[in-house]
């Protein structure tokens, strides 16, 4: 009886950790949408490219993720060449892998 109980307050303790582990993730472009209206050289554009662990993410309301897994982010913004259209900055996005 104390196994099987200890069993089934082992299984709730872990189905709590990863009811709470899915509760912080967002979807990606939420994401984008914070980090956009927290820096200025991206804010005004109307798209970016995400790459996230050196993989093009293209639905970006699709994927989702925590923001607590990443460990490193860098924004990259090329100025344009005369003649040529507007450049689509780019989200670079390394995680923690557990």
């Amino acid at each position: 009886m104390l196994k099987k109980t200890f069993a089934t307050i082992l299984f709730l303790l872990l189905c709590n950790t990863i009811y709470a582990q899915e509760s912080q993730k967002i979807t990606l472009k939420e994401f984008i949408e914070q980090v956009k209206e927290k820096n200025e050289s991206i804010k005004k554009a109307d798209s970016v490219n995400v790459m996230i662990n050196d993989l093009l993410i293209e639905n970006h309301g699709d994927y989702k993720i925590d923001p607590k897994n990443i460990s490193r982010m860098e924004i990259l913004v090329i100025e344009p060449e005369k003649n040529t259209a507007g450049v689509k900055p780019s989200i670079i996005i390394s995680t923690k892998i557990k």
